[in-house]
């Protein structure tokens, strides 16, 4: 199967479109409503630029992208508010083409606290992972066997 071929089998396997808002957290009044592709292949999400700059999203810099046919392209990325399902947050926003299908990536969907339930093909609320940051025990504490704690939803 040629590279671009299992791009797009790749793509098609557990996405669905979810509708999302974006807007410039210096002008909260000027929103976007889109529906986007859920593509957690993509690291950061993507709106079409003519639409950022209606909303004055700036772009702040340029980074590299490498494609799912293995091309690698410079594009530039801002800083906006993405909402879904109720929540929201700051997230880093490629300008896109401006006629590219808004995408909705993994950097946001994890400031948003979501994941992709590929069976149902919906986002749901997951619990974040901080890892390796436990401060260090003391001698005294350390006899002690840890006990779990109940945290209350």
């Amino acid at each position: 199967m040629d590279k671009a071929r299992a791009f797009y089998y790749a793509l098609s396997m557990g996405t669905f479109h979810e509708p999302i808002e974006i807007w410039n957290p210096k002008r909260p009044r000027r929103k976007l409503s889109l529906d986007a592709l859920v593509y957690t292949g993509a690291a950061y999400s993507l709106i079409p630029g003519k639409l950022l700059r209606r909303i004055g999203v700036k772009p702040l810099k340029t980074m590299r992208f490498k494609m799912g046919d293995g091309r690698v392209i410079e594009s530039s990325v801002g800083q906006a508010t993405a909402r879904v399902k109720g929540e929201e947050t700051p997230t880093w926003v490629i300008f896109g083409d401006d006629d590219a299908e808004p995408l909705l990536g993994a950097y946001t969907l994890e400031g948003l606290g979501l994941s992709v339930d590929s069976l149902h093909r919906a986002l749901v609320p997951v619990v974040s992972y901080l890892v390796g940051f436990a401060p260090p025990r003391r001698k005294a504490e350390l006899a002690q066997p840890l006990r779990p704690r109940r945290i209350e939803d």
